[in-house]
């Protein structure tokens, strides 16, 4: 017993020995982090940080694998986590403008059905642009020097705790002379937002407000926000692509009513949209329908020539759909008034017999809309 005993006490002192400097040092440092607050802070700081991401990481395992999962199954993006249908019934009728294809009129007419709505109609409008490049907002927002307030739709979709809006008035300015329509700005940093809330939905990430395909639908139907009391009509202006605020847009509205050019390169991708966002449709358990086709930039109020062949596409796609929507009587021709004003931010705010042309051909067109929608004024509502 006492050799053994002693060889325990040689094995000790050999490991002393070597690695006496080491533990002198260490000690020194624990005593030393000990006494030293902001060491001590640092270290405790740095300790749960670790296990902040050691949870994260052991907690995300099970979300990223169903994510290659569906990744390498070739699964849609848009259906991979499951969602219900939005309900709708807190929001204003909504409607997106909306067409794969850009260069065909979907701001002008967002514009200025906005302003007939609001002028002809008597209702209070939103309009939100949902393209990054803000073609509708700089048609319509306010001269200022507010950068905080160029992208505010970026706000609503990031629903971050910094820019989280309290109330409807911190998502919306107001549109340069149209007292009764507000709008939600868009920016190119809209795009980056996109991007990042896209890949956080993905990812599980947490704190992210939710589902991100329904943070238009949530806001329009946000019971302490009341926005059907507030606005009769809202009117999205989509990109030309499926992106996350398109996405949302499909999500939200009641409506989706398509501008198209009266010629072959346009009219045939109405028909691959038309038929892509009925599979979306369910993809993403959404409640639109397709209101119709409005024909825009077209060579008079009725189509000649070769527009007729493209007409008679777009009539054959819409047959495609189970609520039969409409191509819509009024055509709006391509004139400068009514796509490059002067003096005005839109034609329908030109004076004089230039302004009532452009005013009539969007008044016809709002008023078929209404007759559509089966619209009235939120005052009419309530007496009800």
């Amino acid at each position: 017993m006492f050799c053994v005993g002693w060889g325990m006490l040689e094995n000790l002192s050999a490991w002393w020995t070597t690695y006496n400097v080491q533990i002198v040092i260490g000690i020194g440092a624990t005593v030393l982090i000990a006494l030293v607050k902001p060491w001590r802070d640092q270290l405790g700081s740095w300790i749960v940080e670790l296990f902040k991401w050691l949870v994260a990481f052991i907690g995300s395992v099970p979300n990223h694998l169903a994510l290659r999962n569906h990744v390498l199954g070739s699964k849609p993006l848009w259906n991979y986590r499951k969602q219900r249908t939005a309900k709708l019934d807190l929001a204003p009728v909504t409607v997106t403008v909306m067409n794969f294809k850009g260069g065909v009129g979907k701001t002008t007419l967002s514009a200025n059905l906005a302003a007939a709505l609001s002028i002809r109609h008597g209702f209070d409008v939103l309009l939100i642009d949902l393209d990054y490049q803000g073609s509708l907002t700089e048609l319509l927002k306010p001269n200022t020097n507010d950068s905080s307030q160029n992208n505010l739709v970026g706000n609503l979709l990031a629903a971050s705790k910094e820019k989280k809006p309290k109330s409807i008035d911190d998502l919306v300015v107001g549109a340069v002379g149209l007292p009764k329509v507000k709008l939600i700005t868009a920016a190119y940093e809209l795009t980056e937002v996109e991007d990042n809330q896209l890949l956080r939905w993905l990812i599980h990430e947490v704190g992210t407000g939710g589902d991100v395909r329904n943070r238009i639908a949530q806001m329009l139907t946000r019971r302490d926000w009341n926005l059907a009391d507030k606005f009769d009509v809202v009117i999205m202006d989509a990109p030309p692509r499926l992106s996350l605020a398109s996405a949302n847009a499909l999500r939200a509205s009641k409506y989706v009513l398509v501008p198209s050019k009266l010629q072959q390169l346009s009219s045939l991708p109405v028909a691959k949209m038309l038929g892509y966002l009925r599979t979306f449709k369910s993809r993403i358990r959404g409640s639109f329908e397709i209101a119709g086709v409005v024909c825009c930039m077209t060579n008079g109020e009725a189509a000649t020539g070769t527009e007729t062949a493209a007409l008679r596409d777009i009539e054959a796609a819409l047959l495609e759909e189970s609520t039969k929507p409409r191509v819509y009587k009024q055509y709006i021709p391509d004139l400068v008034d009514v796509g490059r004003p002067q003096a005005v931010r839109i034609g329908y705010q030109l004076p004089g017999v230039k302004g009532d042309r452009v005013r009539a051909i969007f008044d016809n067109i709002a008023d078929e809309f209404v007759e559509q929608a089966g619209l009235k004024p939120a005052m009419a509502r309530a007496a009800e």
